[in-house]
């Protein structure tokens, strides 16, 4: 893939992460390792979703902002995760939930009921939805309602037959 970097990027680069030359290799490295805003959940979460514009990745504690979620080709700029966020691991989306979504999100076409953490049941049909986020799933209820439900609010799932 190949990425562009603005001046105000390579400058904030030079100053934030000490990349003075190779920042192509940085920047295929933050593409590649690091995770978008879905893979947080509580205040971090809610931090990088009040930043509507652009489309960011999270790396070695940094905050990367690309063009618009459609334009992945240019760096805008990037920025330390502020202190009070760290350690990172506390606002990441645990293992379980991750597998959990990618089953479900495997199974199209299934009846699944699902058992999010307020202990709603839902019952439906996994369905396919481009450009859902990869901590998400879609579900098509059984009044033909269609439903996204991000990944931090699964508790629990099973599928039908």
């Amino acid at each position: 893939m190949s990425v562009r970097v603005t001046s105000h990027g390579k400058k904030r680069m030079q100053e934030r992460v000490n990349v003075y030359n190779n920042y192509k290799m940085t920047i295929r490295n933050v593409m590649n390792k690091g995770k978008t805003v879905d893979y947080y959940k509580g205040a971090f979460y809610y931090y990088l979703t009040r930043r509507k514009k652009g489309y960011i990745r999270v790396y070695n504690n940094r905050i990367y902002v690309f063009g618009s979620r459609y334009n992945k080709k240019r760096l805008i700029t990037v920025f330390p995760v502020p202190e009070k966020y760290l350690p990172l691991d506390k606002y990441e989306i645990n293992a379980d939930i991750k597998r959990m979504v990618k089953v479900i999100n495997e199974k199209v076409g299934m009846k699944v009921s699902i058992t999010l953490k307020n202990d709603k049941v839902i019952l439906g049909t996994s369905c396919p939805y481009e450009g859902l986020s990869q901590m998400a799933i879609r579900i098509k209820t059984l009044d033909d309602k269609y439903l996204t439900i991000r990944g931090t609010k699964l508790k629990d799932f099973n599928i039908l037959n």
